[in-house]
C-alpha cells in the first residue's frame, strides 16, 4: 500500500516537472542550458571524490 502512495507521489512529481520544463521550451522563457562538469577533475580532488562516488 506503501509503495503505491510513494509510486503515485513520484509520478505527480515526474509529471509536474516536465509540464513546467515543456512549458518553459515552448514558450522560449529560457535559453539552451548545457552544463559542463569537468568530473576527472572532480574524481581526482580528494575532498570530492569521495561524495561523487558514493
Amino acid at each position: 500500500m506503501i509503495q503505491l502512495i510513494h509510486r503515485r507521489l513520484r509520478n505527480i512529481g515526474n509529471s509536474h516537472l516536465h509540464q513546467v520544463t515543456a512549458t518553459a521550451v515552448k514558450t522560449k522563457q529560457f535559453g539552451t542550458i548545457r552544463e559542463d562538469s569537468d568530473i576527472s577533475g572532480m574524481i581526482r580532488n580528494k575532498y570530492l571524490s569521495d561524495i561523487i562516488q558514493m
